[in-house]
């Protein structure tokens, strides 16, 4: 460090808008396939996939010719 250099505070607050953050987190929303809780927020639009039914889905609509 050099002298006369501030130490940076690493333990501030935690970030409002942090998703990681579950204390007031937003619900999650459900796989539209299997039920199970997605990554993404309940107020996100349109179709939410869980991270395996999306893998599949993925996997499935790739071209194999």
């Amino acid at each position: 460090m050099a002298a006369g250099a501030e130490p940076t505070d690493q333990t501030g607050p935690a970030d409002p808008s942090d998703p990681a953050d579950p204390s007031d987190a937003e619900p999650r929303a459900a796989c539209v396939l299997c039920g199970k809780p997605t990554d993404l927020p309940d107020s996100t639009p349109g179709r939410t996939l869980c991270p395996r039914c999306d893998w599949e889905e993925t996997v499935n609509s790739q071209c194999t010719g």
